[in-house]
């Protein structure tokens, strides 16, 4: 046994008595097994280090392995052959609690789906290094498709369909359930059909992941239809290569939020973001990239037709198709963006709406505006068929009793009540089954306007969303 005072580490083997009375923070290192204790002087005693994750599979050429923390092998096999029997057997000897799975570099072949516990961290070393890459016989390669998993996240990891598996990562349901499914720091490519499908499964967070296309195979990066719920694509998202259809596929009476995310396909013929049946989308700081169709479609034949679109801080670089086409039942708000005019395609803007607002900073003046039945612009030289209107999304917390919550300040010249209009549209799932609602001008304070529900939003923090609309009447 031997110190070094500098870095106060005792060094030895496994055998070796460990003395008492050192100052906090003094290792011992066997040399021999490689496990570190650390000294409690408080408990006079020594503290094994535990490992930073659950379990951890790695592979070496010709095996493939799992182990725990404490380093008892959990199942081997043969590399190529075993490994999503032995990653699967990782993930299994979590407990209910759940864990985190690490998977060490290396490629491994998928023949059967993998599929996550509940409470549980998949991840990888990262997405270049660690790749799970399927079998030319599997059809999915991480299922979440069991309603009851919920609270799963999946990271640092290239998952590859070789164009093979049908999904990359399948979280589709058979109803609508609310579960929270984070992807984060992935590499998803060449799924058959869709990369990521999100069919029926609420509240799906997707960050700093790329979703490329393979050429003449792959027909949707995102897939989501669903009755309710909200989705998240975030900051560093990326959608690449060659849709056969859309980038992303949006039906149904959700929210989508869309943050610093970047789209651009050669072909998505349905658009690179195609929605509709009465959904609804913010779109905040996206770059759309050329394509040579629609960038962003509303579905004219399949009703209801998409509820509500805003975008704000957006780049739009195509010069041959429209920014938004298609047709929509409510409102279109553009705010900040930035389009290239011209090209052989007539319009950027060329959607039939209800209302159509343009900010003054929206630097475009190809917009069909005999297709919105009301429109405004800041901006002095265009055209306008002005009706005052103002819109907005606003968020609370629920307690289980308040139904009456302040939106706040409606933005309108007049504040007459009798002739101003709210509609309100409940957003996330506790304020949709406390509906229905309804948007009422202040009578403490007529600049303002309030909401009031049928019942009582359920307790919790920001879980009470919403989006208003105001509009002066005759």
């Amino acid at each position: 046994m031997w110190f070094s005072p500098w870095r106060r580490i005792l060094r030895g083997r496994s055998g070796d008595a460990k003395p008492s009375g050192l100052r906090a923070g003094t290792k011992f290192v066997e040399e021999d097994t490689g496990v570190e204790y650390t000294y409690d002087p408080v408990m006079k005693d020594w503290k094994k280090r535990t490992a930073p994750y659950s379990a951890l599979v790695a592979k070496d050429g010709s095996t493939v392995w799992a182990e725990d923390a404490s380093g008892k092998t959990i199942a081997s096999g043969e590399a190529g052959v075993d490994d999503a029997s032995v990653i699967q057997s990782a993930i299994d000897s979590l407990p209910t609690a759940g864990g985190r799975i690490v998977l060490r570099a290396g490629e491994y072949l998928i023949n059967t789906p993998i599929i996550p516990h509940s409470n549980s961290v998949l991840e990888g070393e990262s997405n270049r290094s660690t790749i799970l890459k399927a079998s030319d016989t599997l059809s999915t390669i991480i299922d979440l498709t069991n309603p009851d998993i919920n609270l799963v996240t999946i990271q640092n990891l290239k998952i590859d369909g070789a164009g093979n598996a049908a999904k990359c990562i399948d979280l589709s349901l058979p109803s609508t359930r609310p579960r929270r499914i984070y992807l984060d720091l992935l590499w998803l490519e060449s799924a058959t059909d869709k990369i990521v499908d999100s069919t029926n499964s609420e509240e799906t967070l997707i960050t700093r992941t790329t979703l490329k296309a393979r050429a003449g195979v792959t027909k949707y990066g995102f897939y989501s239809s669903s009755l309710g719920g909200w989705h998240l694509l975030g900051p560093g998202t990326v959608f690449g290569g060659n849709y056969q259809n859309a980038a992303i596929y949006w039906f149904g009476s959700m929210f989508l939020m869309m943050h610093d995310v970047c789209l651009e396909s050669d072909t998505c013929p349905d658009g690179l973001l195609h929605i509709g049946g009465g959904a609804r989308v913010m779109i905040n700081q996206c770059w759309f990239g050329r394509t040579p169709y629609n960038l962003i479609h509303c579905d004219e034949t399949n009703k209801p037709r998409a509820l509500m679109i805003a975008l704000s801080d957006f780049e739009h670089t195509s010069d041959t198709h429209a920014l938004v086409a298609g047709a929509l039942t409510e409102f279109l708000v553009l705010e900040g963006g930035y389009f290239i005019e011209g090209g052989d395609y007539p319009y950027t803007i060329d959607v039939e709406c209800h209302y159509l607002l343009r900010s003054a900073s929206v630097h475009s003046k190809d917009i069909n505006w005999s297709k919105a039945a009301y429109y405004e612009s800041q901006s002095p030289s265009s055209k306008r068929k002005v009706k005052t209107v103002q819109s907005g999304t606003a968020t609370f917390s629920g307690d289980g009793t308040t139904t009456d919550f302040e939106i706040g300040a409606h933005g309108l010249v007049i504040t007459d009540p009798s002739k101003i209009a709210i509609k309100i549209t409940p957003v996330s799932s506790d304020a949709i089954a406390a509906s229905p609602c309804i948007g009422y001008v202040d009578p403490a304070d007529n600049t303002k306007i309030r909401v009031k529900f049928s019942s009582a939003p359920a307790s919790g923090a920001d879980n009470v969303k919403i989006v208003w609309y105001a509009e002066v009447v005759s």
